[in-house]
């Protein structure tokens, strides 16, 4: 399916010039009860669409001249987190795919680089909210704990994560690649 999507993208828009690997999942539980086929689709979701996407788009970015692949990782892939085991785990992995591809196509006209998101007003972010209160703590307190880290005192909204992707993706970031960038209210401390 990936191979179907990258060749109508480029019969509808012509060659796929960036790609954003935003997909993710985050599921949660102890690790006593996380299943195998949770870890194996986590890992799935999180990286490896992200390797085959990549793989399928930099034959036609070298092609044309110019690519930019940003993958959407975590402050997850640079620090543990209790209780998310499988999503820590694959964005490690995705940090570090990022890392080997930047290092591989760097002598091409393609850039590979990260955003590490922090705490940001997603869907999945209010998942994991609704997720936490299952423990018996209400929407403020889990609220309240998500920000006590976060030395803006704000969760990010979604359109500065885009600002930074897009940025990314753009002419004024050529002689970025295997960039981390953290966007997470300076909560990782200058990880």
């Amino acid at each position: 399916s990936i191979a179907g999507a990258v060749d109508r993208a480029a019969v509808d828009l012509g060659p796929v010039a960036v790609l954003v690997n935003n997909a993710g999942v985050a599921p949660s539980a102890p690790l006593a009860k996380v299943a195998l086929d949770s870890w194996r689709e986590t890992f799935e979701i999180n990286v490896q669409a992200a390797f085959l996407l990549s793989q399928a788009v930099t034959g036609a970015m070298a092609e044309g001249g110019y690519g930019r692949i940003v993958n959407v990782a975590s402050t997850a892939g640079l620090r543990g987190y209790p209780f998310v085991a499988a999503y820590v785990a694959s964005k490690h992995a995705l940090v570090g795919l990022t890392r080997a591809l930047a290092l591989e196509l760097a002598k091409g006209p393609i850039t590979v680089n990260a955003v590490c998101p922090g705490y940001t007003e997603t869907e999945m972010a209010l998942g994991a909210i609704a997720n936490i209160q299952k423990s018996g703590k209400t929407e403020a307190e889990v609220s309240a704990q998500s920000m006590a880290n976060v030395p803006l005192g704000r969760a990010a909204e979604p359109e500065e994560m885009a600002d930074v992707v897009a940025f990314l993706c753009s002419e004024r970031a050529s002689h970025m690649a295997g960039a981390l960038l953290n966007v997470d209210g300076a909560a990782s401390g200058g990880l």
